[in-house]
């Protein structure tokens, strides 16, 4: 679910041609990227203690360079649109309204969603400049941050999914002492 979000959300890409983003597909080693999100994704999720949010950070991590898509693919457009506030907090919201799961595991489901976004954020403000289309698809306007605006996104990025964690022991909680009560 969360690669179709991706995905739908690179369709604004064509709402602004000639945007910025990366750059062509032969300067980019694919592999070394999907490596390096892969990475930051593992590492964020390990704060979550869990198993399923631990391999969902480090998924949603990689997946959310989906939005290059069709820059890739030789449109020039923006390539960046999911990189966006506005794409994390929408995705979180749509991946934990569609999780059918109990509300700690939604909930659960929305926090990684979210440390995600915020953990490749602050990997690629780490690697190559905090430049980001904070306000996708409202406006391509790329937004400077602070150097160090990487460290702030990995500080709530781990702490989303050391909460996420605590939902899914709450959950699991619950599960077992409804059990024991029938």
């Amino acid at each position: 679910m969360y690669l179709v979000c991706t995905l739908f959300f690179s369709l604004f890409a064509f709402l602004y041609p000639l945007g910025g983003g990366v750059g062509f597909p032969s300067d980019i080693c694919i592999p070394c990227e999907l490596v390096k999100n892969a990475t930051i994704g593992l590492f964020t999720g390990l704060f979550s203690f869990n198993l399923t949010m631990i391999l969902t950070a480090t998924a949603f991590t990689t997946l959310i360079d989906a939005d290059h898509i069709p820059q890739f693919l030789g449109f020039n457009v923006y390539g960046r649109p999911a990189h966006s506030i506005i794409f994390i907090v929408l995705s979180s919201v749509l991946i934990a309204l569609l999780s059918r799961k109990r509300r700690n595991e939604a909930l659960a489901s929305g926090l990684i969603t979210a440390s995600a976004g915020l953990s490749h954020l602050s990997l690629d403000a780490l690697a190559g400049g905090p430049v980001f289309p904070l306000f996708m698809p409202i406006a391509a306007v790329e937004v400077i941050l602070p150097d160090s605006i990487w460290i702030l996104f990995q500080t709530i990025a781990a702490l989303l999914a050391f909460i996420s964690g605590i939902q899914i022991r709450k959950s699991a909680a619950s599960v077992a002492k409804l059990g024991r009560s029938s």
